[in-house]
């Protein structure tokens, strides 16, 4: 009884350790909403009405760059506005009120900018009404959501507010953060910062997040409504399903790639096994190594490394990411046609979004001369099996069907990688019209970032 005492006492004082360096301050917090008042007594001089939304808006943001500074501003529109003009006249409206403008994209455009030295986003939506749960049968766009994201946070605060829970989702966004598995952007593919706080209203507290996820099992399905009344998981195939509470159609955790679930899980485990604050601020990025001791790691591996490298102008990471990831992997699925194995592979875009790459690390990478092709069966009918002979004039019968042997079309992956960027089947929109130049091993280490980036693979 005593240890078990010792225990929750060990980490009661880790968390509230935690909770100091995370929390704003009652000053940072009260500037920021005087900044958002600013900003809104600003856009209604344009006839618009805005929210605040967000974690500033709920309560549970946390108090570090570059979180600190960050204010979300939603302005609604009518539905009867035309899609197109949403992000025309928001950006118009930044351009008038805010310094140091960056447009931005998610599914249409969206502003960002400085207002008194704080990272501001002006971004557009619909206006679908004042309650919890928006008419989302014909939503427009795929932000029109938030606004109602933050009403139902908001009021299961208010709800809970003997819990504590904004600083128990606090505490859940920075373990998150600590385990690299934080974030729902594509070149992320983890956790949001909603869906951290609908753990927590589903939960209870960070303690019972961390006990359940511990025990997730793949395609674990939450409702935290019950709006599907247990009949909804076989609608949803992904690894980790979360159900909207203001739309019962989507999945909040969609983004959630596999493997930064089964991080997760591991660091829920590991953490109840022996508890820590490193858990919540330790970096598990791979330390820094030299170029000389990842080209001796590269050669002892006996694999091949090749990059698929780009040079084009400026593309915004949420567009040019994901285009990456889908010729990464139409790529591999190509390859591996022509009996290439990718043992690991990585999408990488250089900070000034105008370098990318794709990198492989093959198992198989050179193949014999021939290979084997399989025919048709022996109970076939004999056109079927004549016509594979007549092709095949080396054909023979290989226990219950026919087989052969040809000249293999690529016998080093060098070849088929060429080939297949000139076809250029299937790769995203932004990589059609560019030029993929091929490195290999060593001629891949241009950089301290590419470099990074193969560590992180070995």
């Amino acid at each position: 009884m005593d240890d078990k005492i010792s225990r929750i006492s060990e980490i009661s004082q880790i968390l509230k350790d935690a909770l100091a360096k995370i929390k704003p301050s009652a000053d940072l917090k009260a500037q920021k909403h005087d900044i958002a008042k600013c900003l809104l007594a600003e856009i209604s001089k344009f006839g618009h009405h805005a929210e605040i939304v967000g974690s500033l808006a709920k309560d549970t943001d946390l108090a570090y760059e570059p979180y600190d500074t960050d204010i979300d501003i939603f302005i609604k529109f009518p539905v009867r506005f035309k899609k197109d003009d949403l992000g025309k006249t928001v950006i118009e409206i930044g351009e008038k009120i805010l310094t140091d403008c960056e447009i931005d994209y998610a599914e249409h455009p969206y502003i960002k900018g400085k207002f008194k030295n704080f990272s501001i986003e002006l971004v557009p939506c619909y206006d679908f009404g004042e309650g919890i749960f928006g008419d989302f049968k014909n939503i427009a766009t795929s932000v029109d959501r938030t606004i109602y994201h933050t009403k139902y946070v908001r009021e299961k605060i208010k709800c809970l507010k003997n819990l504590n829970l904004n600083d128990e989702i606090r505490l859940l966004k920075q373990f998150m953060k600590g385990c690299n598995v934080y974030g729902a952007e594509a070149s992320v593919k983890g956790f949001s910062g909603y869906l951290a706080e609908l753990m927590c209203i589903y939960y209870g507290s960070w303690t019972d997040v961390i006990k359940h996820s511990s025990e997730w099992k793949l395609n674990t399905f939450i409702d935290v409504e019950n709006q599907w009344e247990g009949q909804g998981k076989i609608l949803f195939d992904e690894p980790l399903v979360v159900i909207d509470p203001v739309d019962k159609n989507r999945n909040v955790a969609s983004a959630v790639s596999e493997e930064n679930m089964a991080k997760f899980i591991y660091a829920c485990r590991k953490f109840r096994l022996s508890p820590s604050i490193d858990f919540f601020f330790k970096d598990l990025k791979p330390e820094k190594i030299t170029r000389e001791e990842l080209m001796r790691t590269m050669k002892e591996r006996g694999t091949k490394f090749i990059a698929v490298c780009y040079e084009h102008p400026y593309i915004n990471i949420n567009n040019l990411y994901p285009q990456l990831e889908k010729t990464r992997k139409t790529l591999i699925k190509q390859l591996e046609k022509f009996k290439f194995k990718v043992m690991n592979s990585k999408s990488y875009v250089n900070s000034a979004c105008v370098k990318t790459a794709i990198i492989f690390e093959f198992e198989i990478f050179e193949l014999p001369d021939i290979e084997i092709v399989n025919g048709p069966p022996i109970d076939t009918p004999l056109i079927y099996q004549e016509t594979f002979i007549n092709i095949h004039k080396n054909a023979k019968l290989g226990g219950w069907r026919w087989v052969a042997a040809r000249k293999r079309k690529f016998k080093m992956v060098f070849d088929c990688l060429k080939f297949l960027l000139a076809e250029k089947h299937g790769f995203g929109k932004e990589f059609i019209n560019l030029e993929g130049k091929i490195e290999q091993d060593e001629e891949i280490l241009t950089s301290d970032e590419i470099i990074n980036e193969l560590s992180e693979i070995l």
